[in-house]
């Protein structure tokens, strides 16, 4: 039997207010068009987008702290909003509409029966013939209970062209599933971040922030199923912090991407103010963006365009030397991109 670890704070007062006023802010109950949103990196078109657990295990997260990343999507087998706060807090809550013995899930963890799973689907086409997607995963099982039968785990598993149903989410240079077997303080470390003596997130250990790669075939119909569980028990929850905009599909030299008018977007350089400077026409006019991609398709900067606006002008300068690539994404448009080059 498993019993809670009483976590014990011998700080003083001051320490532990600043504590309990945590810099993560964590919102749950997301519809399926905002998860869809917060997903989509450049060069890909996601949609039929759904989870598989309880409302309150799905959340936006924001915000400063241990973790990797400061903006994205969180799965988890507990509540995402107790995940706010100090490792002090123990995150346990059993959830009425986890998934149990997922067949994928009880795979991953070494065929131990999985408890509390949450599984969000949706389908992809990308524009590449590359998909990435940056996650780190998170547990409260950490350090205690490495090795100790309660291996929480997490996966991608990928359906379409060339792919049925395989895990996508590997320890990197291996074909290893990502659960806290796998990487710990022990099982390849140079993965994991002890976070035991954490101000902000609950979790007592999480991995570095890890991108799943895989070859897909552009413009085919590709089915994501992402999903991460307990195992063994339900006791200690476990969660994954999926990178905003991070989903993505880099282009190589034979794929072109979709190009705005020529005419709408241009690149010119303002002399007198000494800056180089992206132009776009006519914009998107509701709850439009400008995304800023590296030349791996990671986002990097992203402006809100105000309504109503007839011009929108986008600054480049700063950028390091290499390709860089521009989205307008909108209600009224997606994908809509332009490829640079900063010398």
């Amino acid at each position: 039997m498993k019993y809670p670890i009483i976590k014990i704070c011998t700080v003083g007062l001051l320490f532990v207010t600043r504590m309990v006023h945590a810099q993560i802010t964590i919102t749950d109950s997301l519809d399926f068009s905002s998860i869809a949103t917060l997903l989509q990196g450049f060069g890909t078109n996601i949609s039929n987008t759904v989870y598989n657990c309880d409302s309150a295990s799905v959340g936006q997260f924001t915000g400063v702290s241990e973790l990797p990343n400061t903006n994205g999507l969180v799965l988890s087998t507990g509540r995402v909003d107790s995940i706010a706060n100090s490792s002090s807090h123990f995150a346990s809550f059993s959830m009425a509409n986890g998934v149990t013995n997922d067949v994928d899930m009880n795979t991953l963890a070494g065929f131990l029966p999985t408890y509390d799973g949450c599984i969000l689907e949706f389908d992809c086409i990308p524009l590449g013939d590359t998909l990435l997607f940056n996650y780190t995963f998170a547990s409260e099982e950490y350090p205690e209970f490495v090795g100790m039968g309660f291996n929480d785990a997490f996966g991608i598993f990928l359906t379409g062209p060339g792919y049925a149903g395989v895990n996508i989410a590997t320890i990197p240079g291996t074909s290893a599933p990502v659960t806290i077997n796998n990487i710990n303080a022990s099982t390849n470390p140079s993965f994991y971040m002890d976070n035991s003596q954490g101000q902000f997130c609950a979790f007592d250990g999480f991995t570095i922030s890890l991108t799943s790669t895989t070859a897909v075939t552009p413009n085919q119909t590709y089915h994501f199923k992402i999903g991460v569980a307990d195992a063994s028990d339900q006791i200690f929850d476990t969660g994954v912090f999926l990178e905003a905009f991070s989903f993505r599909s880099n282009l190589s030299s034979s794929v072109q991407a979709s190009r705005a008018n020529e005419n709408e977007i241009s690149l010119f350089n303002d002399d007198i103010n000494n800056q180089e400077i992206l132009r776009f026409l006519n914009p998107t006019s509701n709850n439009s963006f400008i995304q800023l991609f590296d030349g791996n398709g990671k986002m990097i900067r992203q402006e809100k365009i105000n309504g109503g606006v007839l011009t929108h002008s986008f600054v480049t300068n700063g950028l390091s030397s290499g390709i860089y690539s521009v989205r307008v994404f909108g209600e009224s448009e997606k994908n809509q991109s332009f490829r640079f080059f900063v010398r």
